[in-house]
């Protein structure tokens, strides 16, 4: 089965170096232009799978990053499973106002502290997972997904056998294709 993995273009979030941002974060200027630099792999893939599935987290910047890249919206399957890791009420902070307030969070990394009234990096890691299994139990041969940094790592440690001590172990730059046969 053919994965293909894309990291949304860049939005707000990245641009204001935010701890994750919010569901409705939209996508900048740049992170429009690197969306629609997809289109010309999406009308291959279509041509050349054309039972391919397209999957998105229900962030804005995931769904407009597809939608830009030619998936048509009506086919775009959209799941929470791959939502970057819910940061709670740090959602929005400056990631160094984070850091100056919470200073062993990232210095003291574990995967299962969570984010005040948020969630653990584990969680994010379990449910991505979940619905990685959920396809490979399918029968269709190819899924494009778009989604984020931190679930799309952690398809990448699955994939690549990495151990989830060393997560996240991969760079995916915004709008970074990754395409997996699993």
């Amino acid at each position: 089965m053919k994965i293909i993995l894309v990291r949304h273009g860049e939005s707000l979030a990245n641009k204001l170096h935010l701890v994750t941002g919010d569901n409705q974060t939209d996508l900048t200027e740049t992170g429009i232009n690197q969306a629609i630099q997809l289109k010309d792999i999406v009308e291959e893939l279509k041509f050349n799978f054309p039972g391919i599935v397209f999957h998105s987290s229900i962030a804005l910047r995931a769904i407009k990053t597809a939608s830009l890249a030619g998936v048509n919206p009506n086919t775009l399957n959209t799941s929470k499973e791959i939502n970057e890791t819910d940061a709670g009420t740090a959602k929005n902070w400056k990631l160094s106002d984070f850091n100056n307030a919470y200073p062993s969070f990232f210095a003291d990394f574990d995967l299962n502290k969570k984010y005040p009234q948020g969630e653990s990096h584990q969680e994010m890691i379990d449910r991505s997972l979940s619905f990685l299994t959920s396809l490979l139990k399918g029968s269709c041969d190819c899924h494009m997904i778009f989604a984020h940094g931190g679930p799309i790592n952690a398809i990448l440690h699955y994939a690549n056998n990495t151990s989830m001590s060393h997560f996240p172990a991969f760079q995916v730059a915004n709008c970074q294709v990754i395409e997996l046969n699993l």
